[in-house]
């Protein structure tokens, strides 16, 4: 991969004042670096392969998604369980766990995704120290128009979003196929400190909780089929041989 093709995808991450896409910079330094390294290393599974993108440890390389498949009725508003967080379920006097609107506004900005990628999504809330869980749901003819390191940045994006809370995310599309998603490790850490330091910052910034946050390793999976779809099995310690994500079909 070129300079000027890393140059073009900095300019395109770059928000002025984004504090998440800014910070997905390094980590897309690290993709480009790994897909490039390991684009003669091909494992073709089925028609898809998936690309590993593992940090910071190698614990990350045995996490996987949950294997519940999406609930396509659980998107109907008159049949949404209580308890469960959609897009349309916003509370007017407190901060929803987890809070994703402010990033499906930023994304939405941008030129490359746009308001019509993402159509859904269904947060499942954490259970004890069992992490919660946020299935995304795309679009799928919007997302076949991505390129790889675009669908990379927008699981990333909301993969650490969602981290912050405690909670693992998914993406589908609306016929309920997995088409990426970012598993983290909590075990070493309380998700309900996790989610009380949000609710602090966010309330007063001052009272920052020190804490290490990029210590929770976690792992991307991507279809990395498509556009722009780059096959191969990361290099990285721990990354392992592509994997196909077939087997969350309902």
């Amino acid at each position: 991969m070129s300079g000027t093709t890393a140059d073009t995808i900095y300019k395109r991450l770059w928000i002025k004042g984004d504090r998440p896409l800014r910070k997905l910079l390094p980590a897309v330094s690290i993709a480009v670096f790994t897909v490039t390294a390991s684009f003669g290393c091909v494992a073709s599974v089925h028609d898809s392969a998936i690309a590993a993108e593992v940090t910071p440890s190698d614990a990350s390389a045995n996490l996987q998604p949950d294997r519940e498949p999406l609930d396509l009725d659980a998107l109907d508003p008159a049949k949404t369980p209580a308890g469960l967080i959609t897009a349309a379920r916003i509370s007017l006097t407190r901060l929803t766990i987890p809070s994703l609107w402010w990033l499906q506004t930023q994304i939405a900005s941008e030129d490359a995704y746009g308001s019509k990628l993402l159509a859904d999504w269904l947060a499942y809330p954490n259970s004890g120290n069992r992490p919660g869980r946020v299935d995304l749901v795309v679009n799928r003819q919007f997302w076949s128009l991505l390129d790889y390191l675009d669908r990379y940045a927008f699981i990333h994006v909301f993969g650490e979003a969602a981290r912050d809370y405690g909670y693992n995310v998914r993406v589908f599309d609306g016929q309920a196929t997995l088409l990426g998603a970012s598993t983290c490790d909590f075990s070493n850490v309380s998700i309900d400190a996790l989610q009380k330091r949000q609710l602090a910052e966010r309330a007063n910034p001052s009272d920052r909780v020190p804490f290490d946050i990029n210590a929770i390793a976690c792992s991307i999976l991507l279809d990395s089929s498509g556009k722009g779809g780059l096959r191969g099995g990361s290099r990285q310690p721990g990354a392992g041989a592509a994997k196909a994500l077939d087997i969350l079909q309902p």
